[in-house]
């Protein structure tokens, strides 16, 4: 069986390890550091990134396949208000071509906006290196621009790519790619995922957080509130419905002006996905949601001047490909089967 691959921190007995696989040029070279590899090299460097973790200046791991030692990754150079950070990887180079890196890096991805909660990666990779650039854009980091000369001990003259990663982007092709590799869920209690999921990733933290699936559409509720309806059926339902009081609409749409009432749910506001900024427009309301901002959400009641989840509920069966329970069974009892 394949070993497993992780990352941890560095500890003194990886000096050795290290010492031997960055005394090649091909690895050396790449990373800044000096050539010939000084015979204190690891050491020094290997100590400087501990006490940098110690102090969370940057965050500096070991790559492991299993137990053994095959390179590192890091997260550095932390933008002043701490919502940006440049990644760095590099392996042995007995274990290229092996797939090890992407895992790591996904690692460390997840580590920066989880643990981090930055905004934005970066990372930077000489023009020659063909192969970090592929693994960059794989990973779903985008082309920014050509720097010249970026650190004094690279090659003079070779031109240095800068791509980055924003973590809303992150986010939503983390979710398609999930709904691509599960495919058709099997029934079971956990919710299949939904081609918006990415968007409540931070509500899902709270303890209060709660959903249900009704006609293909996911309901949101968190505080004791539905928040938000994740919306995929047709040109009329693509994106996000947000279930607020009617007198709120005014003020919801002056402060977002891709909010717009539903044409057919009239106690939703609607952000298509198709609209220009969806992903920064629906991170922000997401943010005032978990906020417990008291503008959006409902509490559902059944009062002829309250909010009633199951006339909500109606309408959106009608939006729904799938048609309710009892409609297929009418069907079925008005139409039944001939004999055989």
């Amino acid at each position: 069986m394949e070993e497993r691959i992780s990352i941890a921190p560095f500890r003194l007995d990886h000096i050795d390890p290290m010492q031997a696989l960055v005394a090649e040029e091909d690895v050396c070279v790449p990373l800044s550091f000096e050539y010939p590899y000084p015979s204190d090299g690891a050491e020094r460097y290997i100590r400087w990134r501990i006490d940098d973790f110690k102090r969370e200046q940057s965050f500096s791991f070991a790559i492991l396949r299993g137990q053994l030692f095959i390179g590192g990754c890091s997260l550095h150079t932390f933008s002043i208000d701490r919502k940006s950070a440049e990644v760095a990887f590099w392996l042995g180079k007995p274990y290229w071509g092996c797939g090890y890196a992407r895992r790591a890096v996904e690692i460390l991805i997840q580590f920066a906006f989880g643990r981090c909660r930055l905004e934005t990666l970066l990372a930077r990779t000489l023009e020659t290196n063909q192969n970090c650039m592929k693994l960059l854009k794989r990973l779903g980091f985008l082309f920014k621009k050509i720097e010249l000369q970026y650190r004094c001990t690279w090659p003079k003259g070779v031109k240095v790519h800068l791509f980055e990663l924003p973590q809303i982007r992150w986010r939503r092709l983390r979710c398609e790619q999930s709904i691509e590799r599960k495919g058709s869920p099997r029934k079971s209690r956990v919710l299949p995922l939904h081609r918006c999921d990415w968007v409540v990733a931070p509500l899902k933290a709270a303890s209060s957080y709660s959903e249900r699936s009704m006609f293909g559409f996911r309901m949101c509720s968190i505080h004791g509130r539905l928040v938000l309806i994740l919306a995929a059926c047709g040109e009329l339902c693509q994106g996000l419905l947000l279930p607020t009081e009617c007198t709120q609409h005014a003020d919801l749409q002056r402060a977002f002006p891709g909010l717009k009432p539903h044409p057919k749910i009239k106690q939703c506001l609607y952000l298509p996905d198709a609209v220009e900024g969806f992903e920064t427009i629906a991170t922000v309301l997401v943010d005032r949601i978990s906020g417990n901002d008291r503008r959006f959400g409902v509490i559902s009641c059944d009062k002829d001047d309250g909010w009633s989840l199951a006339a909500l509920s109606q309408k959106l069966g009608s939006f729904s490909e799938a048609r309710p329970r009892k409609q297929w069974r009418d069907e079925r009892d008005s139409n039944p089967r001939p004999p055989a």
